[in-house]
C-alpha cells in the first residue's frame, strides 16, 4: 500500500477517537520533527535510541496525558447519540434534509 493510504487509514482512525490510533500518530509526528530539528542542527542518534524513545513516547507519556481529553471526546459522543436516540423517539431523523413545507 502507498505511505499515503496507510497515514490516511490510521489518520483516520485518530479522528474517530481511537485511542491507540491517535497515540501511534502523535508519537510519530514528533519523531518526525525531532529528526528534521536534529537535522538542522547537526544532532546524531543511533536508531536504536530512536526506537526506545519512540516506545517512551507511546506507551508511558502520551496514554496518562491524554487520557482526560479521550473522556471529554467519549462523553460527547455518548450525549450526541443519546439526544439522537430521542429525537428519533419522538419522529425526527437528526441528519435527513427537511422536506418541502417543514
Amino acid at each position: 500500500m502507498p505511505l499515503e493510504v496507510v497515514a490516511a487509514y490510521w489518520m483516520s482512525r485518530a479522528y474517530r477517537s481511537n485511542k491507540k490510533a491517535f497515540l501511534l500518530c502523535w508519537a510519530l509526528i514528533t519523531e518526525t520533527l525531532e529528526r528534521r530539528f536534529d537535522r538542522a542542527f547537526g544532532v546524531i542518534r543511533p536508531d536504536n535510541e530512536w526506537d526506545r524513545q519512540l516506545s517512551d513516547r507511546i506507551i508511558d507519556h502520551m496514554e496518562i496525558s491524554l487520557s482526560s481529553a479521550f473522556e471529554e471526546a467519549d462523553t460527547a459522543l455518548s450525549r450526541e447519540k443519546l439526544l439522537e436516540q430521542q429525537l428519533r423517539e419522538n419522529g425526527i431523523e437528526p441528519w435527513a434534509l427537511p422536506r418541502d413545507g417543514q
